[in-house]
């Protein structure tokens, strides 16, 4: 984060040693004293902080922190005074203290800061604070969050769990069109649950527009029927049977579909070219008066629209929070059930409890055979433990994975029938499992039972959900696979759906990137493809006896053996894909179809004889050939897996 100078005269510099911020918290007779996370040092009145924020109350009158905070020169610099260490940079803190203390108010000049300081004093519980922040924003940065920033402002809001801002930002997104390609790096930065609730509030808002815009446009009582409606015995010369001019009626349509919502200038321009084109005195005579008013009630109307929407936006956990379940704590008073056989074994001496408290009595032998980390765990100098880590004089290590992973993972190490995962969002997590304490056996039986079919494999219906699984657990060969999938299916909002919440941001990024770079590849591919296409040609000709016959309407010498419709077959595949009418892989059944379905038109119009013996006797051959190429391009493309 850029530094900033709020305070005239103050710059931060990096140090180990704390700093005084200066004017305006440097009262002399402060008697506290709050340190941001980069030490620097604001001097301010106790009471009006324990005023302003009931956590800083509880965290003052709690904790004495001066002593245990700084060293001897520190204190002398300090006076003795109490010190609250708090997690927020002095850049952070300075805005927000200059909303408590009778100082001018200082607002941060980008929404990045903005939001920092509003998240902050939305932690300390500092609701007058954020009411003057959001009051000075409002006045004196109206525009700080803009349609080109709306989308990360409402990814760092949402971060935040900052309703108004995150509301506000989301209105504004809507004013553009949103890709997952389109948005670029700024996804690496976003939470996927955040995105899905991002497209849940556009589909909703949209739904309410639909509704509330056709209600205006067909109600009896609507501002339009009585504004533009037929009057005096005069009407518009294109009047619906619903008593609405047609232009009109197609502007609010438009409306429901254009960005931004509310435009006046695409409506008068509606208006105009009405006018010009049936030269209606009945439209063209509106006073302006009543043109306002009547954009006002479209305004209210679109308000109430998107005000339904906000009503229904919630903040979801990102669920990436259930894929990383802490053991419970060997210090917390809580009962664990035992696994059972064949897990109950009196000979075991240890103990393995699971996230959700279900004990496994094992041997230590056997796990250090299995895996380098109990082996150098074991080989460490053990602590005596105290009587809530033993169990029956049996030491207990609380590990963080489910009773069903565990269960399944200690199969694969004791000569037992092997427990076999019921999906394979387990098989996953089975896996991360093993590579987390090194246990090259079990990842390669558990890989090896994957493909022999005994274990849940990738639903080819799923790719993107095991592929946001398998990146947020890093395994690596299971991401590429599940990428590779993903390349016969499109990926945009809609189609990711709820999926979007298992996503992290760079992964979904990467993958973006990935499949940006393989429809690339596939197109330089089927721009190079008339060469080695040819070549083939010639051998199958030889091979035939009708190297000297030709294509009847390639005429050229040159392109004999490069037929038309094998260049349109070509050129289409390409402007499919360039359109996103077609994905990047093309199962071989339907690559063979395609081929077919040009072919013979080819054949049976123009009868040609040549493409019957060459092409059409050998259509899985040649249809291969292509889709062989297009194969090779995209392995070469690397899925940069930064963990």
């Amino acid at each position: 984060m850029t530094d900033v100078s709020y305070a005239k005269g103050f710059r931060y510099v990096e140090g180990s040693k704390a700093i005084k911020f200066g004017s305006p918290f440097d009262d002399p007779d402060a008697d506290l004293v709050l340190r941001s996370s980069n030490r620097v040092d604001f001097r301010v009145n106790k009471a009006t902080i324990l005023k302003a924020s009931p956590v800083l109350r509880e965290i003052v009158r709690s904790q004495a922190l001066a002593s245990q905070s700084t060293d001897n020169a520190e204190k002398r610099a300090c006076v003795s005074l109490p010190v609250v260490q708090l997690p927020e940079r002095h850049d952070t803190l300075y805005p927000l203290l200059t909303a408590i203390f009778p100082v001018t108010v200082s607002i941060p000049n980008n929404q990045e800061n903005l939001t920092l300081v509003l998240a902050a004093a939305q932690k300390y519980r500092m609701d007058t604070a954020m009411t003057l922040l959001r009051t000075f924003v409002e006045k004196e940065r109206p525009n700080l969050v803009h349609r080109d920033n709306a989308f990360s402002a409402y990814g760092l809001a949402w971060q935040n769990r900052l309703l108004p801002e995150t509301l506000a930002a989301a209105r504004l997104t809507l004013e553009s069109h949103l890709s997952i390609q389109g948005l670029g790096e700024s996804l690496k930065y976003t939470h996927g649950t955040s995105l899905y609730q991002l497209q849940l509030y556009r589909e909703n808002s949209h739904l309410h527009l639909s509704r509330a815009l056709t209600q205006f446009r067909l109600g009896e009582q609507t501002e339009t029927r009585r504004m533009w409606g037929p009057q005096n015995r005069m009407a518009c010369e294109r009047m619906l049977a619903s008593g609405v001019p047609v232009w009109l009626d197609g502007f609010l349509r438009f409306m429901q579909t254009s960005r931004p919502i509310l435009d006046f200038t695409k409506f008068h321009r509606f208006l105009m070219d009405h006018v010009a084109s049936t030269r209606c005195d009945f439209c063209r005579s509106k006073p302006p008066q009543l043109i306002d008013a009547f954009w006002e009630a479209l305004t209210k109307v679109v308000e109430g629209a998107l005000s339904l929407a906000d009503s229904e936006f919630v903040f979801e956990d990102d669920v990436h929070d259930a894929l990383e379940v802490s053991p419970h704590s060997s210090s917390t008073p809580v009962a664990a059930m035992p696994f059972g056989a064949p897990f109950d074994r009196p000979d075991a001496d240890l103990v393995l409890r699971s996230s959700n408290l279900v004990d496994f009595r094992v041997h230590k032998l056997l796990l250090s055979l299995a895996s380098p980390f109990f082996r150098t765990m074991f080989s460490l100098p053990q602590t005596a433990p105290n009587s809530q880590e033993k169990q029956a004089d049996i030491p207990v290590i609380c590990v963080s994975e489910d009773s069903n992973s565990l269960n399944g993972l200690l199969s694969l190490i004791y000569p037992l029938p092997l427990s076999v995962p019921d999906s394979y969002e387990a098989v996953l997590k089975l896996l991360a499992a093993a590579e987390k304490y090194e246990m090259e056996s079990a990842i390669i039986n558990i890989r090896s039972q994957v493909l022999a079919g005994d274990f849940p494999n990738i639903d080819p219906k799923q790719p993107f959900h095991a592929y946001a699984l398998a990146s947020r657990l890093h395994l690596e060969l299971e991401a590429r696979r599940a990428a590779f999938l993903t390349l016969n299916q499109p990926m945009t909002f809609s189609d990711l759906g709820a999926t979007l919440r298992c996503f992290d941001g760079a992964a979904l990024y990467e993958l973006a990137r990935y499949r940006a770079e393989c429809r690339n590849a596939v197109l330089t591919c089927l721009e190079k493809a008339v060469v080695p296409f040819s070549e083939a040609v010639v051998r199958v000709c030889e091979v035939v006896g009708v190297l000297e016959e030709g294509c009847y309407i390639a005429d050229e010498v040159y392109r004999r053996y490069e037929p038309v419709w094998w260049r349109d077959l070509v050129r289409s595949r390409a402007d499919d894909l360039r359109s996103g009418r077609a994905s990047a892989v093309v199962d071989p059944a339907k690559a063979q179809a395609a081929f077919l379905a040009t072919l013979e038109p080819h054949i049976i119009d123009g009868g040609c004889a040549f493409c019957f013996k060459v092409f059409f006797r050998r259509a899985e051959y040649f249809s291969s050939i292509l889709e062989d190429m297009i194969s090779e391009a995209i392995e070469k493309i690397d899925l940069d897996l930064a963990w």
